[in-house]
């Protein structure tokens, strides 16, 4: 695999799993500890996140696949759904401390992406709500 070929799987892993900075700081500091389990507030404390961002970018990992939660105390654990997601996980956290600006980068790409498309829908949704409106 080329290097262009490993950018656009660090890209495309990043805009369907990983949607914010907190996200991607989240992902990296449970990759770090896999054999801990992380309530939201103590996540939030080791990142100087408010609790209620940490908290929805942990819930937001889980629901990609990329955390479970479970134990007692209830807390989230970094455990990829697939080897595929554990891969790309790898691929980012290699790639995050080698270049820390290239990601962020990638990540506001994604971002204008994400803003385009749903600018996109909501003008085509309109388009068709007006269409639907017209008589026949």
């Amino acid at each position: 695999m080329n290097d262009r070929t490993a950018f656009q799987e660090l890209r495309q892993f990043l805009f369907d799993n990983v949607a914010t900075y907190d996200e991607l700081e989240t992902l990296l500091l449970l990759q770090r500890q896999p054999a801990l389990g992380w309530e939201a507030t103590a996540a939030a404390q080791a990142l100087g996140f408010p609790v209620e961002q940490c908290e929805a970018a942990l819930e937001n990992l889980a629901t990609h696949g990329l955390l479970v939660l479970g134990g007692d105390p209830v807390a989230f654990r970094y455990a990829p759904a697939s080897r595929e997601l554990a891969e790309a996980a790898e691929q980012l956290q290699r790639a995050y401390l080698k270049d820390r600006f290239a990601i962020v980068q990638l990540m506001t790409t994604n971002a204008m992406d994400r803003v385009r498309a749903a600018a996109l829908d909501r003008l085509g949704g309109a388009l068709r709500l007006r269409d639907s409106k017209k008589p026949r």
